[in-house]
């Protein structure tokens, strides 16, 4: 145990002394502080106070309106229109104001960009703890050290596992931080509401987006572990990241493309984007967080159990 500490010490310092975690903290900070800026510079589009009330109401009257005039309407956007008036009709029954566009939560959904930046930044991360090694030869020395490379690696992990959850948190702060200077804080204490599966689901607001990044961490975990095991894999840093990232891209693509397929839930592209799923009401039939998280340990304990196997077997 006392290795394995001494041994992340190294690790931690290896990593917290590259300028390109400061460099990629410092550029996420930037592009928070611009979209708030930019959003208070936008037109409120939600329900105005005094009249929030009114304005579902006749929202609820056009959607009505609407789907009576047009029968033949596609499914997806049918329930797209009933979802949106139910949780209208929700909040006026229960006088719950929606949530304006310029708030904490109009911020983190403004700002798409900054989620992509920390996978980004992540696989980077995870990709050169190990093609560095290998880059430098300095793999070589740490093998001639009392380590096995069984401790080598585990620490290596432990280090990928916490360094993107560490950074995702930070930046949650810095987005609330920021939102609550610019918009104010009262939007933590309201109330989301959903309408998923024929139910309305409520929550604190405060709790769904620490939840919602949560649930985002748990992929982030696992497209940083599959960067570590195609870093060992290649040993090249560019062909590694290039490939984690692709997969984190294009799996979205490739499950709203596959959709209708009932074995797609089982690959791993609708699990890296789960929130997307979850509350943007794509239908995946027997789609649900405990299932999702099976699937992410899953190939997570598989990119894992093969880095420890190639990395074992490696010439280094």
């Amino acid at each position: 145990m006392i290795r394995l500490i001494k041994l992340l010490k190294v690790e931690f310092a290896k990593v917290f002394t590259k300028y390109f975690i400061l460099f990629a903290f410092v550029s996420c900070m930037i592009v928070i502080l611009f979209s708030a800026d930019n959003l208070n510079n936008q037109v409120e589009t939600s329900p105005r106070d005094e009249y929030w009330m009114s304005e579902l109401q006749d929202e609820i009257i056009n959607i009505d309106m609407y789907i009576s005039d047009n029968p033949d309407l596609d499914s997806n956007a049918l329930d797209e229109l009933i979802k949106i008036k139910q949780i209208n009709m929700y909040r006026i029954e229960n006088n719950l104001q929606p949530t304006k566009d310029k708030s904490i939560s109009g911020l983190l959904k403004y700002n798409n960009i900054l989620y992509m930046m920390i996978i980004i930044s992540s696989l980077v991360v995870s990709t050169r703890i190990i093609t560095d090694e290998f880059k430098n030869d300095s793999i070589k020395m740490l093998a001639t050290y009392p380590y096995s490379r069984k401790e080598i690696l585990t620490t290596k992990y432990i280090v990928v596992i916490i360094t993107p959850v560490l950074f995702l948190a930070s930046l949650l702060f810095f987005v609330v931080l920021i939102g609550g200077l610019y918009f104010g804080f009262k939007d933590l204490n309201s109330t989301f509401v959903d309408y998923i599966d024929g139910s309305i689901i409520t929550e604190l607001n405060l709790v769904h987006l620490v939840k919602q990044w949560g649930q985002q961490s748990f992929s982030l975990i696992a497209i940083s572990s599959l960067a570590v095991f195609l870093g060992i894999l290649f040993k090249n840093a560019l062909l590694s990241i290039l490939t984690s990232v692709l997969s984190y891209i294009l799996g979205t693509y490739i499950t709203v493309f596959l959709v209708n397929y009932d074995w797609i839930k089982f690959t791993i592209f609708p699990h890296l984007n789960y929130y997307l799923y979850t509350y943007d009401n794509i239908d995946i039939p027997e789609f649900s967080s405990a299932f999702s998280y099976l699937i992410i340990l899953f190939y997570l304990t598989i990119f894992v159990l093969g880095s420890y196997i190639v990395f074992e077997k490696k010439e280094l």
